[in-house]
């Protein structure tokens, strides 16, 4: 990475002379597509700042203390913060630079032939994917990180496999992490539609507005919301009954009208099935309080 830089152990594996731009040191290797360093926080008080080379490869970076800024050319810069990873795709000039405080674990390796995904981190631009875990999750991949660093440190039979494949669990856990987000994000704009009085949903369109099928859908809302659709929606419209109740003198037929209920006798067995009392009773009750 940086030119003048002591504090950095870099791996590969072994064989054919060359000569490495992005670490500005000569190496014994073989099948240069998979180099593992790591930069350690230096005690000099300054930043260091190098460009990027082995643009034909993908390159991992993880944030282990400080934060990374990459420069992308004729792209707004990014930074990177402690704790997060930045996936650079093949392609794309940049330039890094970095402060005293910060330390790196990198990688360059390729996609194809070794890690069967498609990235789907979040975008920070074109070509940038970034990955945040929680403390949890950060910890797995991490260790994983550091196990495939030192496998290619030592290259004893079988590393080159077991070290893609350890990065391939990492970029599949920021992968499953960003779906599952933008699924929680589709349920709770399913939860408004369902809130929302003034509609009527079917089910079926709310399921396919989300990418799901009906039953994947019924699942994924109860997991997220702890209970199912209908009974979110069941929820809702019967708090406004309990509105008009407490606030209106309204029949209760014409309260079981409102809330889109036809029969004025199922609306009042419903509502004590999830209140404990009729409808008559519960006004009753609030007049007495």
């Amino acid at each position: 990475m940086d030119k003048n830089s002591s504090n950095m152990d870099f791996c590969t594996k072994k064989k054919l002379k060359i000569k490495d731009s992005e670490l500005s040191t000569k190496s014994d290797t073989e099948d240069l597509d998979f180099l593992s360093g790591f930069t350690q926080a230096s005690r000099q008080d300054e930043d260091t700042s190098w460009r990027g080379r082995r643009f034909d490869e993908w390159n991992l970076i993880y944030v282990n203390s400080g934060e990374l800024e990459i420069f992308p050319e004729k792209s707004q810069a990014c930074i990177i913060k402690t704790g997060s990873m930045v996936l650079v795709a093949p392609g794309y000039v940049r330039t890094y630079r970095r402060n005293s405080k910060t330390s790196l674990l990198f990688f360059h390796f390729k996609m194809n032939g070794h890690i069967d995904s498609t990235v789907k981190w979040k975008v920070l631009q074109a070509g940038f994917f970034i990955y945040t875990p929680d403390c949890k999750s950060r910890r797995r991949c991490l260790a994983a990180l550091q196990e495939a660093h030192t496998l290619a440190i030592h290259r004893q039979r079988g590393w080159y496999n077991l070290a893609y494949s350890l990065v391939s669990t990492v970029i599949h856990r920021g992968n499953a992490e960003a779906l599952s987000e933008l699924d929680n994000k589709a349920l709770e704009e399913a939860a408004k539609v369902l809130a929302n009085l003034s509609l009527a949903p079917d089910m079926n369109e709310v399921a396919r507005l989300c990418g799901f099928s009906r039953t994947l859908f019924y699942v994924k809302f109860r997991q997220y919301f702890g209970v199912s659709p209908r009974a979110y929606r069941e929820n809702h419209v019967f708090r406004k009954a309990q509105t008009m109740l407490e606030n209106t003198d309204y029949s209760l037929e014409r309260i079981a009208s409102e809330i889109g209920l036809n029969d004025p006798f199922y609306f009042s067995r419903r509502f004590r099935i999830l209140y404990g009392l009729s409808p008559s009773e519960y006004r009753k009750r609030l007049k007495k309080a």
